[in-house]
């Protein structure tokens, strides 16, 4: 599992230079307050800042917009046999799908 300190650490080493930290920088957060609480049905809740889940917000249009439909590309594009392109395909498009079912839960809350 990813830390955000090991987003930190590929921020300020892959990407050192200036304004590639500003275009990167919003989509990772670090130093991430994470406090839990339990509901009434005894789940537990994970809450993070508003400006941390806007940062989430943001890696879910990215995926949604730019990475699904580049997996699928990639699928259309591939040599491989038909099943493994099938299967790259359906990869972009659940990519595509869970992060929308995602982004708009978080904003349907709001």
């Amino acid at each position: 599992m990813f830390t955000p300190n090991h987003y930190a650490g590929i921020i300020s080493t892959a990407a050192a230079h200036p304004a590639v930290q500003h275009l990167v920088k919003p989509f990772f957060p670090v130093d991430v307050p994470i406090t839990t609480q339990t509901d009434d049905e005894g789940r537990t809740l994970f809450c993070v800042p508003e400006e941390v889940e806007n940062a989430l917000q943001r890696q879910r249009k990215l995926a949604m917009y730019i990475g699904g439909p580049m997996v699928i590309a990639a699928g259309v594009q591939s040599k491989g046999s038909l099943l493994f392109r099938m299967a790259v395909i359906g990869l972009g498009v659940a990519c595509i799908a869970a992060h929308k079912a995602q982004y708009q839960m978080v904003e349907k809350a709001r």
